[in-house]
């Protein structure tokens, strides 16, 4: 390629690329910035802070649910299987 042509084209991407980058980008450095300065209100606290409460609360009894089944099932397994007759003791 010829240098004399090339140097125009570069010459006319410069700009026209830190333009487009331009447009791109602000909008997604807007957002960062917007979802950065936002806090969370008492409010929204105090909504997450029961949600928190509430989902511990369910875990805790499926915990204890899972505790029982594994406790029944145990149960089952012991009456399932096979019976022996007591050992007799010589003496």
């Amino acid at each position: 390629m010829d240098p004399a042509l090339l140097i125009p084209i570069i010459a006319l991407m410069i700009p026209l690329t830190i333009v487009t980058g331009r447009f791109v980008i602000q909008p997604i450095v807007n957002a960062l910035g917007k979802l950065a300065d936002k806090q969370p209100t008492s409010g929204e606290l105090a909504n997450m802070a029961g949600r928190l409460a509430a989902t511990e609360e369910r875990l805790e009894n499926i915990e204890r649910v899972l505790y029982r089944l594994e406790e029944a099932q145990s149960f089952h397994r012991e009456l399932r299987a096979p019976s022996r007759p007591p050992e007799r003791t010589e003496g």
